[in-house]
């Protein structure tokens, strides 16, 4: 019966009574949310999820709806294939467009992922319900449950295997490599429509199957080709900062060197303009130190930092400079013994990174009194090493949640630091930390004195 010869109401009373897409639109909106919406713990994140099901529910059944008037003088079996294929389609891509908690490359990919999952479910459905024993003590209700059990099994599996093994988290690279995997859900898409009209019915619903998991299967390799690829260049970035690091401390410690040789020649110097001024030469007497003066401003500049260990004096003095240049507060309390089982490069890198982060905190955080604060010492048989600085209260939320990676929106460029001060950590059997409170962002850094090959053998040599 046509929409011409019923009320509207009616007319959409009985859609909703005969369209598969009524139902099983509940089960795509409860995932398509779950699966795009990146978790948080706080109760108000998880409820506002609720109106987000709804509308996009709301959104899908106006989709179908539409299309099933578009189509009314299409055959049967061509109106049933572009609701089931076309509403869940054009679905994902306004979902795509609305929520942007993941990148674009790896919403596209999730989104192609779910829509060849979601269009294998009535083949699971139609497989599993056939294989129960008709029963009729289990009723409508119960046999609906058991039918739809698989559909709710695999989204479920599925949406919690694709945000664990997503690649939001990955860099980007060629835009070539997601163009290939989409037109793999493509390949998958054509197989499942030309399945739809050619084969049988029981042969269609084997053929999807077949079919998805090997998709699953390339996305597999697509995973670890993507994961693969961003860790050569978080490599290559890590050491391209390692080397900076290393040609700044070379720089610093030049100016370190020429530093005490200055001092060591500072009483020589003063004698010979005590004997200037004895001779009465006292302009020749001044000019010479006027020389002096400027030699020394150039070499000690802000230099004023004396922890007792030359790497951590070079650093320091270093991030006394810089604090000074932003307009930051930098204070240190540094007692460290000259000699460290560290190398100078791993000692110099994890301090220049910390204090480094530290500073730029500070600058970009609202405080009046913007403030950075390191404090270096030994405890037993470790070095602890703890840095503060004022920071935004939502930038040290997004740092303390991101373990002490950058909170900007430039990854690429940013983040590495707090990479290289972990590695260094747990290179020297220690950990880093971090933590943020009333706007005062916090990173706590301890590494072992005394290897732990070192330690073993002493405690077997008290025991003896």
């Amino acid at each position: 019966m046509g929409n011409n010869e019923m009320g509207i109401g009616e007319y959409i009373a009985g859609w909703f009574a005969h369209n598969g897409n009524v139902t099983g639109g509940v089960w795509f909106a409860i995932f398509i949310v779950l699966l795009l919406v990146k978790p948080k713990k706080d109760v108000k994140t998880i409820l506002l999820l609720l109106p987000k099901i709804a509308g996009t529910y709301v959104v899908f059944l106006l989709i179908c709806f539409m299309i099933t008037l578009s189509t009314e003088a299409a055959s049967g079996e061509v109106a049933a294939f572009l609701q089931f294929y076309l509403t869940p389609f054009l679905a994902c891509v306004l979902a795509g467009l609305v929520f942007r908690d993941y990148g674009l490359s790896a919403r596209v990919v999730m989104l192609g992922l779910y829509f060849t999952t979601y269009c294998l479910t009535p083949s699971l459905d139609f497989m599993f319900g056939f294989s129960l024993p008709k029963s009729p003590d289990i009723g409508v209700f119960g046999s609906y449950i058991l039918t739809v059990l698989p559909r709710v099994i695999l989204l479920a599996t599925f949406v919690v295997c694709l945000k664990r093994f997503n690649t939001d988290g990955f860099h980007s690279g060629s835009v070539w490599s997601v163009l290939i995997f989409v037109g793999v859900c493509a390949i998958v898409c054509a197989v499942q429509c030309l399945t739809f009209f050619t084969f049988e019915f029981e042969v269609m619903n084997y053929g999807c199957l077949f079919i998805w998991i090997a998709e699953m299967f390339i996305y597999a390799f697509f995973y670890m080709f993507k994961r693969q690829n961003s860790m050569k260049i978080d490599a290559d970035i890590e050491n391209a900062k390692l080397k900076n690091d290393m040609v700044l401390m070379r720089a610093a410690a030049d100016n370190y060197d020429n530093m005490r040789m200055l001092r060591h020649d500072l009483k020589n110097q003063y004698a010979y303009i005590a004997t200037l001024y004895e001779q009465g030469k006292d302009e020749e007497a001044k000019r010479f130190f006027g020389e002096l003066s400027a030699k020394a401003d150039a070499v000690l500049g802000n230099v004023n930092v004396s922890s007792g260990n030359r790497t951590v004096d070079i650093a320091v003095n270093m991030t006394v400079a810089k604090a000074e240049r932003a307009g930051v507060s930098f204070e240190h309390i540094c007692a460290v013994s000259p000699e460290l089982r560290f190398t100078d490069s791993d000692l110099f890198s994890l301090l220049i990174n910390l204090l480094d982060n530290a500073i730029e905190g500070s600058v970009r955080s609202d405080a009046e009194d913007k403030r950075a604060v390191i404090m270096m010492y030994e405890q037993g048989n470790y070095l602890m090493i703890r840095v503060t600085n004022s920071v935004a209260e939502e930038d040290a939320a997004k740092r303390a949640a991101a373990g002490g990676l950058t909170s900007k929106s430039d990854k690429t460029a940013h983040g590495y630091g707090g990479r290289i001060v972990r590695r260094i950590a747990r290179k020297y059997d220690g950990e880093v930390a971090y933590s943020a409170e009333n706007g005062t962002f916090c990173a706590k850094a301890m590494l072992a004195l005394t290897g732990i090959d070192d330690i073993k053998k002493e405690a077997g040599d008290e025991k003896v």
